[in-house]
């Protein structure tokens, strides 16, 4: 019985399909939100003691809590891409106590213009009067004002309460998809291990044997032997070591370039300082760069391009990647945004929710794409 609510829970009221079922959950919440606050007005109701004013007023008292609500989660979003840990919550507490009082303002002075606060009940007027009163006020009445505003925040618990129910649901649900990812990997992994081992062992002892003979042979073989290492045993986790990943993709680049001898100008820029305690997805800049030849250079007998700028900065990677677009008119019908642009973009998006940025821009002649992520802030999902 649990699993089926959890599911209808998750799947039909927390994550609606559509645009427009997300509306109507929302819409029908905060309906009933009012309403049962006006439930309190029932013995009132059987007596024929309450009025279509009284009625009016609590609505509109009750329906501030809607804009208080979505005015606190718009700052929340915009605060957490610079902000974090207690001061964050500082400062959303700080601002929803401010929002909270004013839209007391609005709400009691939109009361005393629709229907009059003395047409109200006794209580709703006084508090009307104290909020909307022109004379300075002493510090009783600050205080009180204060202490009001706090109280009214705890209305806020059920719907906040929800929307913390649903971070909770999205980031297990995160979880086990990467979890699941990471299970996959591995099993694919020890598959295929026993080839590529015995390769690597392969290309370690013809290093040594062609070393004397020709340096540039040697270094191509120490190269190819590094990156099916990296790829073999220093992968495993979700995130790896920065400076290792970019020394590996200026490997990977280096060999495949020099495959193609002189039909390929590249160009190499890098910036800032790589910390060792900076961390990116691992094998992301590799299929980066895989994907530059494989659906670009790699394709094409014409002179090729390709451009790579790497700018650290402010404890955030700037990657950047562009490579000339092959001239051949029967060219592989896989396009570059195909299932490897996928995986990097799901991966981006489980590692750092929306704090990344990932575009891609094709013309008819260069294909490009831009990566911006943090590097040092801890992964989420992976403990780090």
């Amino acid at each position: 019985m649990q699993p089926i609510f959890s599911h209808v829970l998750g799947n039909s009221v927390l994550f609606p399909k559509s645009k427009i079922a997300r509306l109507l959950i929302h819409l029908c919440f905060w309906i009933a939100f009012i309403i049962a606050h006006l439930l309190f007005f029932l013995p009132a109701l059987m007596r024929g003691e309450l009025t279509s004013a009284m009625i009016c007023s609590y609505v509109l008292y009750y329906g501030k809590f809607v804009f208080i609500f979505y005015i606190c989660s718009i700052l929340l979003r915009f605060l957490r891409t610079g902000v974090n840990g207690a001061v964050l919550w500082l400062l959303l507490f700080v601002f929803c106590v401010a929002v909270t009082h004013l839209l007391n303002i609005i709400s009691f002075k939109v009361a005393d213009l629709l229907i009059g606060l003395e047409n109200t009940t006794l209580s709703f007027e006084m508090l009307g009067r104290m909020f909307l009163s022109d004379s300075p006020k002493d510090i009783t009445t600050k205080v009180s004002l204060v202490i009001f505003n706090l109280q009214d925040m705890q209305l806020l618990i059920l719907p906040v309460g929800l929307k913390m129910v649903k971070y909770g649901m999205r980031y297990q649900k995160a979880r086990q998809d990467l979890e699941t990812q990471r299970v996959k990997k591995e099993l694919d992994h020890l598959k295929s291990q026993l080839g590529p081992h015995f390769i690597l062992n392969i290309l370690s002892s013809a290093y040594v044997k062609i070393q004397d003979v020709s340096k540039e042979s040697a270094s191509y073989l120490g190269k190819l032997a590094d990156i099916i290492h990296y790829s073999l045993y220093e992968t495993n986790q979700d995130m790896i070591s920065l400076e290792r990943e970019i020394n590996c993709f200026k490997n990977l680049v280096d060999l495949e370039s020099g495959r193609q001898q002189s039909r390929v100008m590249l160009s190499i820029e890098q910036h800032g300082t790589v910390k060792p305690s900076y961390r990116i997805p691992s094998l992301l800049l590799m299929t980066l760069a895989e994907n530059a030849f494989k659906h670009g250079i790699k394709n094409d007998s014409y002179p090729s391009r390709l451009d790579v700028k790497i700018q650290i900065e402010n404890d955030k990677l700037d990657f950047f990647i562009e490579n000339s677009k092959s001239h051949q008119e029967e060219s592989p019908k896989i396009k570059p945004s195909g299932i490897g642009l996928q995986n990097i973009l799901r991966r981006l998006q489980l590692h750092f929710n929306k704090d990344f940025v990932f575009h891609i821009n094709e013309t008819a002649n260069v294909y490009s794409v831009n990566v911006v992520i943090p590097i040092a802030l801890k992964d989420p999902l992976n403990g780090l």
